[in-house]
């Protein structure tokens, strides 16, 4: 369902949003996909945790004449960003915090019984 080949696919800013929602609306479609991508299993842990926030921040930031292609591996920067003559003005990292095992636990929990963990909260007073 994804490859990547096509993850690593050189693209406009826009180019890689529709790239991003493509993706999602395929994987939407086949229950086995979908579970894989909620347990982000292979690519899909790319895709989710790299590939679908660059695509946003590339759409806020870049102008349309960049291109943003992304790049898997451990070289210290997610994607590279070029300018429309070819040359590459950024080096993305794409980070932020992660509860691996709560969402582990709790994509199980989805695929398995159809709902994961239910928290309540008491509203604040500010």
């Amino acid at each position: 369902m994804i490859s990547r080949e096509e993850i690593e696919k050189k693209r406009s800013p826009r180019g890689l949003r529709l790239f991003v929602r493509r993706v999602i609306e395929k994987v939407r479609l086949i229950t086995d996909e979908r579970h894989k991508a909620m347990r982000r299993v292979g690519l899909y842990k790319v895709f989710t945790d790299e590939i679908i926030p660059l695509s946003l921040f590339a759409l806020r930031v870049y102008p349309t004449t960049y291109s943003v292609q992304p790049v898997i591996g451990n070289q210290g920067y997610d994607a590279l960003v070029k300018n429309k003559r070819g040359r590459i003005v950024d080096h993305l990292e794409i980070t932020w915090p992660q509860y691996g095992k709560r969402k582990s636990d709790d994509a199980l929990m989805i695929v398995r019984r159809g709902y994961g963990d239910i928290d309540v909260y008491s509203p604040v007073k500010i």
